[in-house]
């Protein structure tokens, strides 16, 4: 799913204050629906891609581990295999037996303008298009926030 507006429109404040605890809470929405059943248990991680997009989705998603080398070697991973996001997501899931995963990338946009690594960020968008891809079966439920383009600027 994808969050797209202008600058300043309010796109990252509907992710983060409004979908993630909508999620968490588990209420009926202003609309009369129900969140996913068990979106109060999702793991949720919420990253900006900065310069190094990989580097940004592998400490979010090792966060938890004692070693930063769980981080290092998830870089490695999801740099050489657009199927690593989707594995890492299933393996966490089935752990902890949450039924999904939420990954918000807030500001999208970044991953053109402030990331220089062609490579990183081929690698970065094949592991986001594998792990949402509905066909997959996955556990992934990716969310981007994106600021809409702007002509001539």
């Amino acid at each position: 799913m994808a969050v797209v507006g202008a600058s300043g429109s309010g796109k990252s404040s509907i992710v983060r204050a409004g979908l993630v605890p909508a999620l968490r809470g588990g209420e009926t929405l202003t609309d009369g629906s129900a969140p996913p059943k068990g979106s109060q248990r999702w793991p949720i991680h919420i990253i900006t891609p900065g310069g190094h997009p990989l580097e940004s989705l592998a400490v979010s998603l090792s966060r938890e581990e004692e070693s930063v080398t769980a981080a290092a070697k998830l870089i490695d991973d999801l740099m050489q295999e657009a199927r690593s996001l989707h594995l890492y997501a299933r393996r966490q899931v089935q752990k902890s037996k949450t039924g999904r995963l939420l990954l918000v990338v807030d500001q999208f946009e970044e991953l053109f303008t402030l990331c220089r690594d062609e490579r990183e960020r081929e690698a970065f968008i094949a592991n986001l298009v594998h792990a949402a891809w509905v066909e997959a079966g996955g556990p992934t439920v990716v969310v981007m926030a994106l600021r809409a383009g702007c002509g001539g600027r």
